[in-house]
């Protein structure tokens, strides 16, 4: 089995990775690659049972297994605005790199949407368990919950946060990129979870920052099926 991660940068794309992580794992030894280069995980995965892949963006042949529904796809999404102001806290990219990165994803969601399961990220912070149920049975329709509940519990906000305030960079589990770095198994990453109480936009950013970033992407915003600010 091939599940694609390919959600929203910060949407709780993380948090639906690991709850598919532990639902594939229950069921075979997993290949996970943070990237959507499907040719290479083929190549990669040596007899693996499932192949896990999460990233933002996706090339052509990935795209096209997609809309082939020859693959499991998820999406996390949230207000656009939130998760670019979000984006900007957690990794200190500024603003024109912020838009650029959602709008290559919105690109993207607009071209898959139609064959992915849809997880909003209010779900996922409001509801964990209801949106790792959605997850987990999408994937596997045996997936019971205790099992879930499980991976619910290792994967709540603030056992998150404790987790990520806790990594250390010279941890040889890391994943350096310079601008932060990530643990190589769950894909936390520093800063991961900046608080336990989700901030809008308007708490985050200049009202004139905001407005330049709804400006910037209000064409693909409305494309991907997003209200238009």
């Amino acid at each position: 089995m091939i599940v694609f991660l390919a959600g929203m940068p910060r949407s709780g794309s993380t948090f639906a990775f690991n709850i598919a992580r532990e639902t594939l794992a229950a069921r075979g030894r997993v290949y996970q690659k943070d990237s959507a280069d499907i040719v290479a995980a083929l190549a990669q995965a040596d007899g693996a049972a499932h192949i896990l892949l999460k990233a933002h963006e996706a090339d052509p042949v990935c795209r096209g297994l997609v809309q082939q529904s020859a693959i499991i796809t998820i999406c996390t999404v949230r207000r656009v605005e939130d998760a670019v102001a979000s984006w900007i806290d957690a990794f200190g990219f500024n603003e024109a790199d912020a838009i650029e990165t959602m709008r290559k994803w919105l690109d993207l969601y607009r071209h898959i949407r139609p064959f992915a399961l849809t997880v909003p990220y209010d779900l996922i912070d409001t509801h964990p368990f209801r949106a790792a149920w959605k997850i987990a049975r999408h994937i596997s329709r045996d997936a019971g919950p205790l099992e879930i509940w499980r991976a619910v519990s290792k994967n709540r906000k603030a056992t998150v946060k404790a987790i990520a305030d806790r990594m250390d960079r010279t941890n040889p589990d890391m994943v350096d990129l310079g601008y932060s770095f990530y643990d190589s198994n769950t894909y936390f990453h520093r800063r991961h979870v900046s608080a336990l109480k989700s901030l809008p936009a308007e708490q985050r950013l200049a009202p004139d920052r905001l407005q330049r970033i709804q400006d910037a992407l209000s064409t693909e915003m409305r494309l991907a099926g997003f209200d238009s600010p």
